[in-house]
Formats: C-alpha cells, sequence, structure tokens
C-alpha cells in the first residue's frame, strides 16, 4: 500500500510535460440545430417543438403522451 502511496505522489510531482504528450486538434464546428416552432400537445397542452410531435387521432402529441397512448415507444 505504501508503494503505491510513493508512486502516486512522485507521479503527482512531475511536470505535465513529463507525463503527457499534449497536441492541438483541429475540430470543426458542428452546424446549428435547426429552430422549429412550438406547438401544444393536444393531450397535456404542453408547448414542444413541432419536430418533435407525434401525431395521434386528435392531432399532434409529444413524446411521453403518445407514449402513454401506445403510439410511440
Amino acid at each position: 500500500m505504501r508503494q503505491k502511496w510513493l508512486k502516486a505522489l512522485d507521479l503527482l510531482s512531475k511536470p505535465f510535460d513529463a507525463v503527457f504528450d499534449t497536441t492541438e486538434v483541429q475540430c470543426p464546428e458542428p452546424p446549428y440545430a435547426p429552430l422549429a416552432p412550438s406547438e401544444a400537445c393536444a393531450h397535456c397542452g404542453e408547448m414542444t417543438m413541432a419536430t418533435k410531435m407525434v401525431q395521434a387521432e386528435r392531432g399532434a402529441v409529444c413524446i411521453p403522451c403518445a407514449q402513454k397512448m401506445g403510439l410511440a415507444p
């Protein structure tokens, strides 16, 4: 146990560059997410992004209501 403690202290006392290799990475920015208007759920009335709604007999419903109705997994 003491040997592990000494190894940990030795590692923590070393400079960052002695322990890690770092390189700069080019990372492209992701595109902006499309915006969609909010609509009221036909069942509970909660405002939900229109693209996240499920079509039901009574209109568009949010995913939790669609799951309760057995329309979505």
